[in-house]
């Protein structure tokens, strides 16, 4: 049964308020007023009641133009938690976050998860029971539980429908919710990304940005067009780890050959840089490691990069061409603001970017080259965690009553 005009109204008055303390705060009851075109004692009633639930807060005061000085309000993100979780093919981490995607605190294990989905379906559950013991959180403060996953999700975030770590058709998000009795979202990780870099990151007042994150299980990638996600007709929007940079390079779990997957992702050039050591290759690696293959990482190349290594550089390199070769499709195709690098590929930096631009530059037109920039995340390797959190923040908010 649906409610009555005025409960609606009431409802859409509420989260209207609510949106905007949160978007604009700290901002005053007249400017909220003003902004929505509600009465200032409806505005109040409002907040009034926001504040009995503790999701609005008093700021200070404002400046005066004459007259008593303005009350100023914002929204209080710690007065419930959201648990958000990040897979990888051989990591899981697991956090607790406020309502503003701020970690609170965080957990790391190493998992073996590759066409395993009911192993790995129990060890997301363990970690989120083990979180959650730890911290001494009750399910009462805790918003909604999330999930960041590599692959194609549905579009309501309930079901992994294809994933690199081979796991097809699986119903995550409503055996979780069982299990839980708690609000579950589960979301591509590229589209995470570029959430909370839209939210809090390098994308904030952009609408149309294209965000890469680079992951163990290959490019996780993500649109925003208009200010909103875009997803396409089948939830493959932004896959561009698919698009193929090298003709006969090596073959893709897609089944194509030369993917930026198998091209151009952090774990391609560890293999890459033991390659040219077994091979007699002088570089400056081959000392760090004395000798041990296995200890070489991805750490020992940005090390090696940062003492001018020449073999380094030039992998860092190509790994840029590549990567510009597809972002330039992109460019071409979106006419982007801003392109978003991160993840795994943030700690090369400007060494990086800089064959990234290049190449945009060589092969996109001047008129959509020219003012899109191309910069690194400042969201470090938990860009898609605190992505999924957002997104829950913003399901959790959208159907709050009080």
């Amino acid at each position: 049964m649906t409610g009555s005009p005025r409960t609606n109204s009431k409802a859409a008055n509420n989260a209207t308020i609510l949106n905007l303390i949160r978007s604009e705060g700290p901002i005053s009851r007249a400017d909220l007023a003003q902004r929505t075109g509600l009465s200032v004692p409806t505005v109040s009633t409002i907040i009034d009641d926001l504040q009995k639930v503790h999701l609005a807060e008093e700021l200070g005061q404002g400046d005066s133009s004459g007259g008593r000085r303005p009350q100023l309000y914002g929204f209080n993100p710690k007065v419930w938690q959201i648990v958000a979780l990040s897979l990888g093919k051989t990591k899981l981490t697991t956090a607790l976050l406020d309502m503003s995607g701020s970690i609170i605190t965080r957990h790391e294990q190493t998992i073996q998860v590759m066409n395993k989905p009911d192993e790995g379906l129990q060890e997301i559950t363990a970690a989120i029971e083990n979180l959650i013991m730890g911290e001494k959180v009750t399910p009462k403060e805790i918003a909604y539980i999330g999930l960041s996953v590599p692959g194609v999700v549905s579009a309501d975030g309930e079901l992994v429908i294809s994933s690199p770590l081979q796991w097809y058709n699986i119903p995550l998000g409503q055996r979780l919710r069982d299990h839980f009795k708690l609000p579950v979202l589960v979301e591509n990780d590229g589209i995470a990304a570029v959430w909370a870099e839209r939210e809090i990151g390098a994308g904030q007042g952009r609408n149309h940005i294209v965000s890469l994150v680079g992951q163990d299980t290959g490019v996780g990638s993500g649109i925003i067009l208009n200010g909103q996600i875009y997803r396409g007709i089948s939830g493959v929007a932004g896959e561009i780890g698919h698009m193929v940079v090298e003709e006969n390079g090596p073959r893709c779990t897609c089944g194509h050959y030369g993917c930026l997957q198998v091209t151009a992702i952090p774990a391609v050039l560890v293999k890459q840089a033991r390659v040219a050591i077994e091979d007699g290759v002088d570089t400056h690696m081959a000392r760090m490691i004395h000798g041990d293959l296995n200890t070489l990482t991805l750490e020992t190349i940005v090390e090696a990069l940062n003492h001018g290594d020449r073999v380094a550089f030039n992998l860092v390199d190509q790994m840029g061409k590549y990567l510009g070769s597809a972002i330039a499709k992109v460019v071409h195709i979106l006419n982007p603001s801003k392109v978003i690098i991160g993840g795994g590929f943030a700690p090369f930096g400007e060494t990086l970017l800089e064959p990234v631009r290049r190449t945009i530059k060589a092969s996109v037109l001047s008129l959509a080259s020219n003012p899109l920039e191309v910069v690194m995340s400042p969201l470090g390797q938990d860009v898609s965690l605190r992505g999924v959190a957002l997104l829950c923040s913003e399901q959790w908010l959208s159907s709050f009553k009080i």
